[in-house]
């Protein structure tokens, strides 16, 4: 009979261990290249419609972070798990840097990916979606060292979140 439960409890722990959550991921982007595929890590590519918009579906095993890119661009970061997402995202150009960069302003889905987003974003620069950024070029050593201390002071406020 302990045969029997212990069994049974390895077969639930298992198949919770390799259930799939399901993501939806509808967005619409701002191109500057001419890419046409839209990537994110462990999902499959995505073409572009003419419009910019695209739709992902896809399943995971757990809560990560994946990479999210054009053809042409740099990746950026979001944070996936089960549910429905709503992205606005655009390729970027910043100063000194030749590459162009994946960007998302605006995400709406589960509050973990929100709250990760926001961050992420404010980081980025050292400011909030609020507030304008200078172009690093711009900068001297004093407002460069304020940035780092804006961005660190960005990552301490996330970090209830974080724990």
């Amino acid at each position: 009979m302990k045969w029997i439960i212990l069994a049974g409890i390895f077969v639930a722990i298992s198949l919770n261990a390799f259930s799939q959550q399901k993501i939806v991921i509808r967005g619409k982007i701002t191109l500057l290249s001419k890419s046409r595929n839209i990537k994110i890590s462990g999902l499959p590519e995505i073409p572009i419609k003419p419009d910019g918009s695209f739709e992902i579906t896809g399943e995971i095993t757990e809560p990560r972070v994946a990479l999210i890119s054009t053809d042409s661009s740099g990746a950026s970061s979001v944070w996936l798990e089960e549910g429905t997402y709503l992205l606005e995202c655009s390729e970027i150009k910043r100063e000194g840097i030749q590459s162009v960069l994946m960007r998302t302003p605006l995400l709406t889905g589960p509050l973990d990916a929100m709250i990760y987003n926001h961050y992420n974003n404010a980081s980025f620069n050292g400011f909030t979606n609020d507030e304008p950024a200078p172009q690093p070029s711009a900068l001297t050593e004093e407002q460069k060292n304020a940035n780092k201390e804006r961005q660190r002071n960005n990552a301490f406020l996330y970090m209830d979140s974080i724990i």
